[in-house]
């Protein structure tokens, strides 16, 4: 995550969301509505980027005990 971030940081970009999951999870949105993660299940990954694919706009991702996730997305 800190690579991730410290990039955006010198290209002086903001984040608009942050999501820390208990099991090492990571989801960041920046203003540019771009977003970074890592250490995520197949499962979250592979309805991510399902979600990129169709044209969806994913607004934040909410992790949950036991491997669980929520994605907003419009």
């Amino acid at each position: 995550m800190a690579v991730a971030v410290n990039k955006r940081a010198q290209q002086n970009r903001q984040f608009t969301n942050v999501s820390l999951g208990p099991n090492g999870e990571w989801w960041i949105l920046w203003e540019d509505d771009t977003w970074n993660h890592g250490g995520l299940t197949v499962e979250c990954e592979d309805d991510l980027t399902r979600l990129q694919e169709d044209g969806r706009a994913v607004r934040q991702v909410l992790f949950g005990p036991c491997e669980t996730f929520f994605i907003r997305f419009s």
